[in-house]
């Protein structure tokens, strides 16, 4: 891959998670996977990988479900 393709993607990557932590905030809820790629436009996988990535990273915090996985912002308390 070229250069300046490679830069196209990483920013195109931090377009993403910028879009995704607004999600997030906005919200007020966890959010789906699902509901990251509808709002996102992206593929489930994309968004998967996505939302996963900001986990490792510590941005987010990911919760297991029976169904699942939903996505949190750090320290949201929701009662």
């Amino acid at each position: 891959m070229k250069k300046q393709n490679m830069q196209s993607c990483k920013l195109v990557g931090e377009e993403n998670e910028k879009k995704a932590l607004s999600l997030l905030e906005t919200s007020g809820m966890p959010i789906s996977i699902g509901f990251v790629a509808y709002h996102l436009k992206v593929t489930w996988q994309t968004a998967r990988g996505l939302l996963l990535k900001m986990s490792l990273d510590g941005k987010i915090k990911a919760l297991q479900t029976s169904k699942g996985y939903l996505f949190e912002l750090k320290g949201a308390n929701h009662n």
